[in-house]
């Protein structure tokens, strides 16, 4: 199996079977330890530490409890392992045994990861708010459950790699925390083929999931996780564009972001810009011959915009386009942007569920039979049957869901007239409340909220 920089870098420094003993503290995440008592709940040959430290860094949210025993080595981990570790601590040996030459030993690293991390190779690490350190592929031996500890229902995976009479095993905690992250607890546990000392006269202990789990279970029933720090607040004024000629008139009004960081304001409005210009160009080459347009009126083009939702590092901006270029009356189509401020990436509907989930089913389902039920209401209040309406449009097609905007209560789905009925029906728009749907959520995506 081919493995990335971590397992290097444990295998560094691991060294001769122990981790390095640095104890310099990363000056960067600023922990403030305090000493508390222990009282030992399991039993066996796991080594009882006569009491407990706590980390707290308020900045990255994060709290937990860990041996006294243990060694800091954030800063030697930082030094050579990309991404950087919020905290990494050296928890020791497994079992006290000082006869044996060998006894598994268990490291420590706390980070936090965008659910839409990669591998070099491109291969997804995390599916389901479950991590994988060399991307997910299912056929690979890899044990996943949801499993309760203190106050927090993690998601843990499990993992080994075998190098050099080397045994690495993994176990992976999972939580997400909202704005597309999730904090991984990462517990490395290194151990040996004891078979390479048979016959030397030197005891080994081999790795033993039972008890070698023991202490990694003990510290995250301690986690503690608090809200991260208030995303910076965005507002908008109004850019336009505005042109007329004789024959042709152009409208444009648009969302430009102030305030906040500039990378991520620079990364909405050259979005949003290069849409208006590219809508202006091709009105412009559609008109080009107005001229000789025998109408009453000028050809137009008009933009109009609203943002319905502006919380939770999310921004929903809706775009109302209003054309006319001949013929019985004017076009009324729409565009919408989902746009994450935490990450500056423009979301499409697919970002926010676990992919192999039928969401789109699900949503389609409860939308058609909304319509469909909105449709005989108005005709019996008209005193007429029920109005024909075009199903197709509303069928479980990426196309047909591609303009939303989130509220309060869930996912607002746009139609334009035509989609779903006729142009006298105008545009018809759908709330699918976030119970539909909740489900199907991806646990570490942009919506994860509305799962807590």
């Amino acid at each position: 199996m081919k493995r990335i920089s971590f397992l290097l870098v444990a295998l560094a420094l691991f060294g001769a079977g122990c981790w390095s003993n640095n104890q310099n503290v990363n000056q960067n995440q600023t922990p403030t330890p305090t000493t508390t008592t222990q009282t030992p709940t399991t039993t066996g040959q796991n080594p009882q530490p006569t009491g407990l430290l706590t980390y707290k860094n308020s900045q990255q949210g994060i709290e937990f409890q860990y041996p006294a025993t243990a060694v800091d080595v954030t800063t030697s981990t930082n030094e050579t392992y990309a991404p950087k570790v919020i905290a990494s601590f050296d928890l020791g040996k497994t079992v006290n045994d000082p006869e044996a030459k060998s006894v598994p030993e268990t490291r420590l690293d706390v980070l936090k990861i965008s659910a839409d991390a990669k591998t070099q190779e491109g291969k997804p690490i995390i599916n389901d708010g479950f991590y994988y350190e060399f991307g997910w592929t299912p056929q690979l031996n890899v044990g996943v459950r949801r499993e309760t500890l203190g106050n927090y229902e993690f998601g843990r995976s499990t993992y080994s790699d075998a190098a050099a009479g080397n045994l690495y095993t993994t176990y992976a905690y999972t939580y997400p925390i909202g704005n597309n992250e999730l904090v991984l607890f990462r517990f490395v546990i290194h151990s040996v083929n004891c078979g390479n000392y048979e016959g030397t006269g030197f005891k080994c202990i081999p790795f033993d999931a039972t008890r070698d789990i023991q202490t990694p279970e003990q510290i995250m029933a301690t986690v503690r996780l608090t809200s991260s720090p208030v995303a910076s607040v965005y507002s908008f004024k109004d850019g336009t564009v505005s042109e007329k000629t004789k024959y042709v008139e152009i409208k444009a009004t648009y969302p430009v972001m102030t305030g906040g960081q500039n990378s991520v304001t620079t990364a909405f409005n050259a979005k949003i810009k290069s849409f208006i210009d590219l809508e202006v160009a091709q009105f412009k080459k559609d008109t080009q011959s107005a001229a000789d347009y025998p109408g009453v009126g000028p050809l137009y083009l008009n933009y109009y915009y609203n943002i319905p939702y502006n919380q939770n590092g999310l921004i929903s901006v809706v775009m109302q386009k209003e054309s006319f270029t001949g013929g019985a009356h004017p076009n009324t189509t729409y565009k919408t942007y989902l746009f994450n401020t935490q990450n500056s990436k423009f979301l499409v509907l697919g970002d926010l569920f676990k992919p192999t989930s039928d969401y789109l089913g699900t949503i389609a389902s409860y939308t058609k039979s909304q319509l469909q039920a909105k449709f005989l209401k108005d005709a019996q209040q008209n005193g007429q049957t029920e109005a024909e309406w075009f199903s197709e449009g509303a069928e479980p097609k990426a196309a047909n869901y591609e303009n939303f905007n989130l509220t309060d209560k869930g996912i607002n789905f746009i139609f334009p007239p035509y989609q779903v009925a006729a142009y006298a029906y105008g545009t018809q728009e759908q709330v699918v409340p976030v119970s539909i749907y909740k489900t199907s959520i991806l646990a570490t995506g942009p919506i994860s909220f509305w799962n807590k």
